[in-house]
């Protein structure tokens, strides 16, 4: 998607990370755009990222900007799942660790946005089977949540 008027500076380091160019995103829609088919798409079900952290963060970032409305979605994180969860020694939660792990052979191109959402998914259901622990049951004991706001 293209940034909000205002925020259209690409800096060098985010481009080296992620190979995402102004030219990329020139005649993609900006996230106002797109708003309404994200609720649509992710209705009430839990939202699962690695690292939610930053995911919640640029989604908050666009709903103080009046991009997005607020979510009252659960929020589940591999990371978290991976730390606190399976008890994972730190320096053996990223992504290729994770996937060698939980999903021998899995290939993929990390930092490519689809790449990234497809493997999440792959992982999640892994790590979710060897917890053998019901998808509720996860959102209830460990899902990330805010009320919505007043006013």
């Amino acid at each position: 998607m293209k940034p909000d008027p205002g925020y259209e500076h690409f800096q060098p380091i985010n481009i080296s990370v992620h190979g995402i160019r102004e030219t990329d995103v020139a005649d993609a829609p900006t996230m106002r755009e797109l708003a309404s088919d994200i609720q649509a798409f992710v209705g009430t079900s839990p939202i699962v990222a690695h690292n939610m952290a930053f995911d919640y963060s640029v989604w908050r970032a666009h709903t103080e900007l009046g991009n997005l409305p607020d979510f009252i979605n659960p929020r589940l994180c591999t990371l978290r799942m991976a730390r606190y969860l399976l008890q994972r020694p730190a320096g053996t939660n990223g992504p290729e660790s994770l996937i060698h792990d939980y999903c021998p052979g899995l290939a993929f191109a990390h930092h490519d946005a689809s790449e990234d959402a497809r493997v999440t998914g792959e992982l999640f259901l892994a790590m979710l089977r060897h917890l053998e622990m019901p998808l509720g049951q996860l959102v209830k004991t460990f899902a990330l949540t805010q009320a919505p706001r007043q006013g």
